[in-house]
């Protein structure tokens, strides 16, 4: 009612409505309709029910926006944040998002907003449409701030609007790095081996959030130069006299000391390093992550190039390309080259012989070329070595010397040979040791151990010729006569002119005439012959002396003349061999062979007389009895068969031994010595089966076998050598 207004009614008379006293009151709300029900009576219990008023409410955009959300944001130091609909929205009931409009009346500070369609244009309005679809970005100056708040009114488009409000940015702060504002220089010119002023004072270092905290410059060289600083007031210096420098001090200590007077210095570690660009110093500085998150890293300020201004420097070595010269070497003969060694580049250097050796050599002094000056000097046994002194100068007039030691070498003559003479029998082998070698005769002027070489084999025999001077010679079974070899003796440098070797090849006799060959059986024994069993013995008192050598010896001597009563002393020595060849046809040919003397037949006999000797021999091997005279192959010693005391069967003693004649017969020799009564057998190493029996019967036999067949064929001892 209108007489009391703000009191809500819910009935009233006709009259209030004549009167203008019903009056109703919208509550603003965005609605379009406020119908209201109602019944009417007349006092008297008579009424009209089920009544509706209806009341049409024209709309009116009276509203200003409300606010949803105004939390504010955070946003890194120099960075940049979008402003989302949680962090700030105003509704407005009768507009869309698109009519809530933002204007910004103050800020936003230590930075600007923009649009992200349209960046880096900052702006002061935009919609909460803007805002719904982020494109609302706040975008921080890098400043050393902590916020970056704005002030804002916010209006529906329709004249309603909310003003006074505020939108908070908080700033996390970042490290920021330390900056150099001032400049390095492009170049520094030091002088080579000298300590160099280096001159920093245009730096200028910063940093916008190290309130004085320390920075670290560092300078680093290249190519080995060191660098060397003090320490001073508010900075501290480490790694002077190194390639790396550290100074650790605030930006402005550190700027103070860079103005100062010659605070570094420079001089390379390599001795003689010069020229442009020889080195460089690299600076960096770092504020160690003084404040804010990250940063701390090393900053590169910039490299400065090194030029080092060259200075002369005296020689530093000096060789000689060779230190030897033969002796005897002519005048004018080149030793060997000097060779200065100078760390300039391109310095000319001349060479002098300061001490000649007494005249002996001379010197080019451009080319450092040393020669023999007088030959007659260089004198190996009368002064090994010499000695010499040598300067080398450079452009600049510095000079390096030297002493060298000269070797005067000796010369190397070759060998001298001569040759030589042996001797051997058509039925042996010559075996000669080094002792007695082609090489005893043989000598070297310069005392060097010597070894043979063969130029031409032998022509008629096997030659094994060894280094030393040893040798073997077999010739071959059908040749006598005289056969050679030529070798040369070397020191290993040199060899001696080639020399003749002769080997003499002594022919073994045949049996003489009338002596019985072929099947002719003469194995009857002749009674007067003494046989196997026969106790007669014989002294040894008739045996002549001759002087025996062996094959290793060059020569062998004349045979002592010798009668048949000729008495041996104590160091006579006889050798005689016997060569039995046989098969079961051929007969046994029997010959003595004498020191120094021909061969002489002695007796033939059959096959078969022989095998009638040999049932006594000591062991009665069926291989001799049944085979023609097979012989083991093995080696043997030579065997004393008896002592002083002992004599033989006969005067007439036959030696014996077999030799291989066709491919049916072996090989093997039984050598018996006298020497003072001792009877003594020696076999050779082919022979094994000469030691199974007892020789005195066979030797015997042999008797018997030649007394049967010719009585002028029985020769006693005394008789062959007489």
């Amino acid at each position: 009612l209108t007489t009391n207004p703000g009191v809500a009614v819910t009935s009233f008379t006709q009259d209030d409505v004549n009167n203008g006293r019903v009056v109703y009151v919208h509550d603003g709300s965005n609605t379009v309709s406020s119908d209201f029900n109602f019944s009417v009576d007349d006092g008297q219990g008579n009424s009209v029910t089920s009544q509706t008023f209806a009341i049409t409410v024209t709309p009116v955009d009276d509203d200003a926006p409300t606010v949803v959300a105004n939390t504010g944001s955070t946003v890194a130091e120099g960075g940049t944040d979008a402003i989302t609909e949680a962090e700030l929205e105003f509704i407005d009931t009768e507009q869309p998002a698109t009519a809530v409009t933002y204007s910004v009346t103050s800020g936003p500070s230590n930075g600007q907003l923009e649009l992200s369609t349209n960046p880096g244009v900052a702006i002061t309005s935009f919609t909460q449409d803007d805002i719904n679809n982020g494109r609302v970005v706040y975008v921080h100056d890098g400043s050393n701030t902590v916020s970056g708040d704005f002030n804002f009114n916010v209006d529906d488009g329709q004249g309603n609007s909310v003003t006074g409000q505020t939108f908070s940015i908080t700033v996390t702060p970042v490290n920021d790095d330390p900056v150099n504002l001032g400049s390095l220089p492009a170049v520094v010119a030091v002088i080579e081996d000298v300590l160099s002023d280096i001159d920093l004072s245009q730096v200028n270092l910063a940093d916008n959030d190290a309130a004085g905290l320390p920075l670290t410059l560092t300078l680093t060289t290249a190519t080995g130069g060191q660098l060397w600083a003090s320490a001073a007031a508010g900075v501290v210096v480490t790694g002077s006299g190194t390639g790396q420098l550290t100074l650790t001090g605030a930006a402005d200590d550190l700027n103070a000391y860079l103005g100062g007077a010659s605070p570094i210095q420079y001089l390379h570690g390599a001795n003689n390093t010069e020229g442009m660009a020889a080195d460089t110093i690299s600076v960096a500085v770092t504020d160690n992550g003084n404040s804010g998150a990250g940063g701390g890293g090393w900053i590169a300020l910039g490299d400065i190039q090194v030029d080092i201004a060259a200075v002369n420097d005296s020689p530093t070595a000096l060789s000689l390309s060779n230190n030897s010269i033969p002796e005897g070497a002519a005048s004018g003969a080149f030793v060997g080259t000097a060779l200065g060694t100078d760390p300039d580049a391109g310095d000319t250097l001349t060479y002098t012989l300061l001490d000649d050796a007494g005249g002996a050599f001379a010197l080019d002094g451009v080319t450092g070329a040393l020669s023999v000056a007088d030959a007659s000097l260089l004198d190996h046994e009368l002064q090994p070595t010499l000695s010499i002194t040598v300067q080398v100068t450079d452009s600049g007039g510095l000079t390096h010397s030297a002493v060298f030691t000269i070797l005067v070498t000796q010369v190397n003559e070759a060998p001298v040979a001569a040759g030589e003479s042996y001797a051997v029998l058509q039925i042996d082998s010559l075996v000669v040791g080094a002792a007695n070698g082609v090489l005893t005769n043989d000598s070297d002027p310069d005392g060097d151990p010597l070894t043979a070489l063969l130029i031409t084999d032998v022509a008629n025999g096997t030659l094994v010729l060894n280094a030393d001077g040893s040798f073997t010679y077999t010739p071959d079974s059908t040749f006598a006569g005289v056969d050679s070899f030529t070798y040369a003796a070397s020191d290993g440098s040199l060899a001696s002119s080639p020399v003749v070797v002769q080997i003499r090849i002594d022919a073994v006799a045949a049996p003489p005439p009338g002596s019985g060959t072929g099947d002719e059986d003469n194995s009857t024994p002749d009674p007067d012959t003494p046989n196997e069993d026969s106790s007669e013995e014989t002294p040894l008192d008739d045996v002549p002396e001759v002087p025996i050598t062996s094959g290793e010896e060059k020569s062998r001597p004349v045979a002592a003349d010798s009668g048949r009563n000729v008495k041996p002393t104590a160091s006579a020595e006889l050798l005689a061999v016997q060569l039995v060849g046989m098969t079961t046809t051929q007969q046994v040919a029997q010959e003595l062979q004498l020191a120094g003397r021909p061969s002489r037949p002695l007796s033939t006999a059959t096959i078969a007389s022989l095998r009638n000797s040999l049932p006594s021999w000591r062991g009665n091997s069926p291989a001799v009895v049944e085979s023609p005279l097979s012989l083991f192959y093995g080696s043997e010693q030579l065997a004393e068969m008896g002592d002083g005391g002992d004599s033989v069967a006969t005067e007439e003693i036959v030696l014996g031994a077999a030799k291989v004649v066709t491919s049916a017969l072996s090989v093997g020799y039984v050598v018996w010595m006298v020497r003072g009564g001792t009877l003594l057998a020696s076999m050779a190493a082919s022979l094994p089966a000469w030691t199974s029996f007892d020789p005195m019967p066979i030797l015997g036999s042999f008797q018997a076998i030649a007394s049967t067949n010719n009585d002028e064929d029985d020769e006693s001892l005394s008789d062959l050598v007489g």
